[in-house]
C-alpha cells in the first residue's frame, strides 16, 4: 500500500497534474481495509496526505 501511494505521490508532482488533484481528490484504500470496514468507511487515503483517513464522499457536495 505504501508503495502505491508513493508511487502515486510521484505522480502528483507533475505540474500538469496539479490543477486536477485540487479538483479531483485521489485516494487509495488497502482491499483488507475495504473488506473489513466497507468502501463508505474513512479508509481512503489522500494522496495529498496519506497520512490521514477519509470518507470516499469527502470534499463533495454542496458546501465542501
Amino acid at each position: 500500500m505504501e508503495n502505491r501511494i508513493d508511487a502515486l505521490r510521484a505522480a502528483a508532482r507533475d505540474l500538469a497534474l496539479f490543477g486536477f488533484l485540487h479538483e479531483v481528490p485521489v485516494l487509495a484504500a488497502s482491499l483488507t481495509d475495504l473488506l473489513q470496514d466497507g468502501p463508505s468507511a474513512p479508509v481512503w487515503r489522500p494522496v495529498q496526505d496519506p497520512d490521514s483517513r477519509v470518507s470516499w464522499m469527502a470534499g463533495i457536495g454542496p458546501g465542501a
